[in-house]
């Protein structure tokens, strides 16, 4: 079957432009267009428009001096999240069988891409109802979901709003937050206690506790949640369901370096 020409040329120009961050990812120093063009045999006008692209977009370095290029430390920042997002799911692999069973609740680990919840690691309980909404893979609103306002309890005030223009806060039952001002409440009130409940705000009469993950450096890089029906997360079990995901959440941090 033969290959659309527009696609082909799409998939030869990610291709050109891969071979330009391989090549400098190799350089011990910043490199000028010329000898970038000439070691990978590809025309300078096409060299210098792929170079621009990575450069409007913060992957690359252009000294303003001697017009020489480099890799920026956005690669840097990339490698770490997936080394960390990898890292967290291996490691959260036996802490979330142990939790889900002594809690008898579905457990979960989430991280943050593109503003939304993803998940990475999900134990069903016998008593789970959620197998079709949490599955590893799929993605959850931050605002009105437990894991998602521990995520966003990371956020300063511009980010906040960034991501509120972006995403808005739409509701999905009755109890969802949907007023910038309250949310802010909420994240200041997560920060606090070091928990987030997600009390029927995504999902009618399902609720959620969940905890940060934290790296070595104390930032957070991911939750981890409990989450079952509404009428089993009763206010005599909620203490200790709370205190069961918190100490996972430290235990994991820990295996990651975390020091708090």
């Amino acid at each position: 079957m033969n290959t659309p020409t527009k696609l082909a040329a799409t998939n030869q120009a990610v291709e050109k432009t891969l071979r330009i961050i391989e090549y400098l990812s190799q350089c011990e120093s910043p490199v000028r267009l010329q000898k970038i063009s000439a070691e990978l045999d590809m025309p300078e006008s096409t060299v210098c428009r792929l170079l621009n692209t990575l450069y409007v977009n913060n992957y690359v370095n252009q000294d303003p001096v001697t017009f020489r290029y480099s890799l920026s430390l956005k690669f840097t920042k990339i490698g770490e999240l997936v080394h960390s997002h990898v890292s967290i799911a291996g490691l959260a692999d036996k802490a979330l069988i142990a939790l889900s069973k002594r809690c008898e609740e579905s457990a979960n680990v989430a991280i943050e891409l593109d503003c939304e919840v993803v998940y990475v690691g999900v134990i069903y309980s016998p008593n789970s109802i959620l197998r079709a909404t949490q599955q590893i893979g799929t993605q959850a609103p931050m605002h009105c979901n437990a894991i998602g306002k521990i995520l966003l309890s990371r956020y300063d005030d511009d980010q906040l709003a960034d991501y509120i223009s972006k995403k808005g806060l739409p509701a999905y039952t009755n109890k969802t937050i949907v007023s910038a001002e309250e949310l802010k409440l909420e994240l200041q009130t997560i920060q606090k206690q070091g928990f987030a409940m997600d009390n029927g705000e995504t999902e009618e009469g399902v609720c959620s506790i969940a905890a940060p993950i934290r790296n070595y450096a104390g930032k957070i890089v991911a939750g981890i949640s409990i989450t079952g029906s509404l009428f089993r997360f009763t206010p005599e079990r909620i203490p200790s369901l709370r205190e069961e995901v918190m100490s996972t959440a430290l235990a994991i941090s820990k295996r990651l370096a975390y020091m708090g």
